[in-house]
């Protein structure tokens, strides 16, 4: 082709077109799709372990503490009785000794003294001593335990040493008695006490003698 016809040739038009590029983006990481059941991805290829059961193994070893226990106790229990027996087996058996019984001694009961009147003897006082005046001193000496003085006067001898009383067999030994104890601390009195004939006019007769009690002469 000449080359005046590729200059009067038609220019193509030019279409400007203006694209809008997007500026570029970090892209992130993609994010596990979690199932849904709520296992991530990367769960699912994992084994799958179960929680121990805490409650099983807490029983468990309760059970096996109390059966030890139990078998501790039994064995040192038969130890104990074990080695009781053969204690008790090897001790004497203790006789258990008596308790001694007291005795109540019954206290006696004093007798009550029977009250006698000393107004019914009749008392006679004769000096045996030849000492002058000894039968009224033994009369002051009875007349103070209120014996009843009927007569003083001699005997028919001097001789007598000991003080002698004499009583018929009615007269009370209370009666005799009293007698003795008002003379003895001031006579030597003779302890046998005579006996008079129921003839006699008096009851109780008292020789004086020589020997007093404080001289034993």
């Amino acid at each position: 082709m000449p080359a005046s016809e590729k200059s009067k040739s038609p220019k193509p038009r030019v279409r400007r077109v203006i694209e809008e590029v997007a500026s570029p983006q970090t892209i992130a990481p993609a994010e596990l799709v979690s199932s849904p059941s709520g296992v991530s991805m990367e769960d699912e290829h994992e084994p799958v372990v179960e929680p121990r059961k805490k409650g099983m193994n807490f029983k468990l070893v309760f059970m096996i503490t109390i059966l030890t226990a139990l078998v501790v106790g039994f064995i040192l229990g038969g130890v104990y009785v074990y080695f009781t027996g053969v204690r008790l087996a090897s001790e004497p058996e203790k006789t258990p000794s008596p308790t001694p019984e007291s005795t109540v001694v019954p206290t006696p009961t004093p007798e009550a003294k029977e009250e006698v009147d000393l107004t019914k003897y009749e008392v006679s006082i004769l000096n045996g001593s030849g000492k002058i005046g000894e039968a009224g001193k033994a009369q002051d000496l009875l007349e103070a335990v209120d014996l009843v003085i009927k007569y003083t006067g001699n005997a028919a001898s001097f001789n007598f040493e000991k003080t002698k009383i004499e009583a018929k067999k009615g007269v009370p030994t209370s009666v005799t008695d009293l007698a003795v104890s008002a003379l003895k601390d001031t006579y030597d009195v003779d302890s046998k006490i005579g006996t008079l004939a129921s003839t006699k006019e008096y009851d109780i007769v008292v020789t004086v003698g020589s020997s007093s009690a404080v001289s034993g002469e």
